[in-house]
């Protein structure tokens, strides 16, 4: 049943290159965006992250004159380290 539908398809297809390759190419394009998304998403959201008590990370970061957020200066890193008892560990990425 399924085949009968098919064959009249692919046959319309072939007699119409024109708009077989864009409508190919468009269906290839949104099914290789929509699995770039969700492995991102799979990646970054619903794996939990390789870390005992992931619920307990912080990001810290400074804010400039302007109010925007930057990176933290190594020399407030180390006295950030030294001065706060209630941050088990504290680590830098960029």
């Amino acid at each position: 049943m399924i085949g009968s539908a098919i064959r009249p398809a692919l046959r319309g297809l072939w007699r119409a290159p024109g708009f077989a390759l864009p409508a190919v190419l468009t269906l290839a394009l949104g099914i290789g965006a929509n699995t770039g998304a969700f492995s991102a998403l799979r990646a970054l959201v619903w794996n939990p992250l390789p870390y005992p008590a992931p619920e307990r990370l912080v990001a810290l970061y400074e804010t400039g004159v302007d109010g925007k957020p930057r990176g933290v200066a190594e020399a407030n890193l180390l006295d950030w380290r030294r001065h706060t008892p209630l941050i088990e560990s504290m680590a830098a990425y960029q």
